[in-house]
């Protein structure tokens, strides 16, 4: 999203640097500053980046600004103007991004841009760089200190350093055709055959002028190491010909390796060490209904009675008072609980998961029987060894009978993607032999982002403001509705739900269940 090609360059070319110079033992603090500043002039939203994700600490300032597009990199600040040469002098210190003729920079007062212009030429100085580009006209208009930022920079990688696989050709001709052979040395092989044209009355071409055609393989990611030869010593067609036997056997080569690395869907489950799901008897075979509560810490006693399961957000249960609260209505109505877990989250949620678990166990017993969160890969091994089943939510993006069957194979029960139309999801269950119950969404929001970031208290960390309200409300420019804002206390982090595109109607749920799918149907509260 919002990345153009050069950026891919840029991040591949920094870990390749990275990488290698960690190996071959030339890593250096300036090495790191080049490749960090080559990555931030590429992209960035005015800020830096963050080890949050390294280190699990959140600090106040751990995303890359609020800038909705590209920022840009500061480069230095405005020294003189020339509106006569059409010059602005930049300073610029040795090691910060040159600007090249074609990039854009920018330059600003207090955040807002003043102009922005193509660069020309340069001359550049001891540190400082006098650039041309700039209309004269508005040249005369600036003032010294403005801010100059880079608004992206080429990365230029020389061939000679592009990685390529090494390939040999082998090159049989005979009167009639020619058919190439290429072989990665890896067992991988692939051909191509070209039939020489009759009567063809140009010049023959001698091997030494088929290898040096054959070898030119230009963008494409392999290298021409070595051509044998067996058959006639020279060739009557046109050099065309011998292109065309090239561009043939690369794509023949490439489509091999491709085809070696299709991954197939299996029924095997990423944890390989977790005991196979159970069959859980009250799911299968029936239809349940699940009410789902994302946020209910102003008044826990607010739940409607009338459903088989409870979906509570680890984060609510994570609260002393509401956790009591919510099991004294799980006792008192002998319902069964699921706890709600965010599709992402950091070690320590990992370890209130647990301790929530565990203490729920001991308090409602067998009561507590789902965790729904969205991992198709595996399970949590904690709530497994708890005897909890594992539903999947919304957020796994089931989209197709693959997936879905896939799904099937790990989980008790599986959403659908929100963006599916009931009749799409109509389709795949036509498809599909009934397995894993089928969890619809019925009623009430659904959760359309999850965010470190909490909009509440503008990424303050423990600002607050989230103590006595469970949810806020916002209005967008381009919504119908409004959004719920729910912030959780524990690590600063919100999930925002919003209206769905589409809710599963009674046909859906009555085909679903005559085609021998097991339903569970959900109705989200805010």
């Amino acid at each position: 999203r919002m990345r153009d090609k050069n950026y891919v360059m840029s991040a591949v070319s920094s870990y390749r640097k990275i990488i290698d110079s960690v190996y071959d033992g030339s890593y250096s603090e300036s090495l790191a500053r080049s490749v960090r500043n080559d990555l931030l002039v590429n992209f960035n939203r005015g800020g830096d980046y963050t080890t949050q994700f390294l280190t699990g600490k959140k600090p106040a300032g751990f995303l890359s600004g609020e800038y909705p597009g590209k920022f840009g990199f500061k480069i230095g600040s405005l020294l003189r103007t020339d509106p006569k040469k059409g010059t602005v002098t930049i300073s610029f210190k040795p090691g910060l991004p040159m600007p090249s003729k074609g990039d854009f920079l920018s330059l600003r007062t207090g955040g807002k841009e003043v102009c922005s212009f193509p660069v020309g030429k340069i001359h550049e100085m001891p540190d400082s760089i006098a650039v041309k580009g700039l209309h004269p006209d508005m040249i005369s208009q600036l003032e010294q200190g403005l801010d100059v930022f880079l608004m992206g920079h080429q990365t230029v990688i020389e061939r000679d350093a592009i990685r390529k696989t090494s390939i040999t050709l082998s090159v049989d001709v005979s009167e009639s055709s020619i058919i190439c052979n290429a072989s990665t040395g890896s067992n991988i092989y692939a051909e191509f055959e070209v039939v020489l044209p009759s009567g063809y009355e140009g010049s023959s071409l001698t091997k030494d002028r088929i290898t040096s055609q054959l070898s030119k393989t230009g963008d494409t990611p392999f290298r021409v190491e070595n051509v044998y030869f067996t058959g006639e010593d020279t060739v009557r067609c046109p050099v065309s010909l011998i292109n065309e036997l090239r561009r043939g056997v690369i794509d023949a080569l490439i489509k091999e390796i491709d085809s070696l690395y299709i991954r197939p869907v299996s029924p095997v489950t990423a944890d390989t060490d977790a005991d196979p799901i159970p069959a859980d008897d009250d799911v299968f075979g029936t239809e349940l209904t699940m009410y789902t509560y994302p946020c209910i810490k102003n008044d826990p006693s607010q739940i409607a009675l009338g459903a088989d399961i409870y979906s509570f957000s680890i984060f609510e249960l994570g609260i002393k008072d509401v956790r009591e609260q919510i099991i004294d209505f799980v006792n008192r109505n002998d319902v069964k609980l699921c706890l709600m877990l965010p599709d992402l989250y950091h070690d320590r949620t990992a370890e209130l998961i647990d301790s929530v678990a565990r203490s729920l166990k001991e308090s409602v017993g067998d009561r507590l029987c789902y965790y729904i969160d969205s991992r198709v890969h595996g399970r949590n091994r904690t709530l497994s060894e708890l005897g909890l089943s594992h539903l999947l939510s919304g957020g796994a993006n089931i989209y197709n009978s693959l997936s879905f069957k896939y799904a099937c194979n790990n989980c008790a029960g599986v959403t659908f993607s929100y963006e599916l139309s009931t009749g799409e999801i109509d389709e795949i269950l036509h498809n599909t032999i009934p397995a894993s119950a089928v969890i619809f969404h019925s009623e009430g929001p659904i959760p359309w982002m999850q965010t470190d970031f909490c909009p509440v208290g503008g990424n303050t960390v423990k600002c607050g403001q989230c103590f006595d309200e469970a949810f806020f409300t916002m209005q967008g420019h381009n919504m119908d509705d409004e959004v719920y804002i729910i912030p959780h206390s524990f690590d600063c982090s919100s999930t925002i739900y919003g209206n769905p595109k589409n809710t599963a109607d009674n046909s859906l749920i009555d085909s679903a269940l005559a085609l021998g799918h097991s339903v569970i149907i959900n109705k989200t509260f805010i």
